[in-house]
């Protein structure tokens, strides 16, 4: 039940960003993310073609376990994306920085990260939590 309503909300939220932004967004449940140092399923990935934008980690009481997961999906995601050379996100963070989106949930709450990684560090922001019930 709890996996159905994350997915109504994500697809959902998908739908609006797409009729805003014009751009061609896929939702993909349980991918497989491989990289050189870790290989595991996201449990929802939201896509730009291959470029990996959004990953998020669904979990019914661990928070604090589901943000450990999420934030190295988030690392494994940055290198598949800066192997594929996909995107940069020069306006946001300068030349060197490559960044993705995570979210926590547990249904009711929602955590959003904003994950940016240089060669020298990665830095993690969680400025949002949002409750539905």
């Amino acid at each position: 039940m709890r996996c159905e309503y994350i997915s109504t909300i994500l697809h959902a939220s998908l739908y609006i960003v797409k009729r805003i932004t014009k751009r061609d967004l896929t939702l993909s449940p349980q991918l497989e993310v491989v990289s050189e140092e870790s290989t595991g399923r996201v449990d929802y990935a939201i896509k730009a073609l291959e470029e990996l934008l959004c990953i998020t980690e669904g979990k019914l009481h661990q928070v604090v376990m589901g943000f450990a997961q999420n934030l190295i999906q988030c690392e494994s995601v940055i290198q598949v994306n800066k192997k594929n050379k996909k995107r940069k996100s020069g306006e946001a963070f300068g030349e060197d920085f490559d960044y993705i989106y995570g979210i926590v949930t547990t249904a009711s709450e929602w955590y959003f990260i904003l994950f940016a990684s240089d060669e020298y560090r990665a830095r993690a922001r969680i400025p949002s939590i949002i409750n539905l019930l």
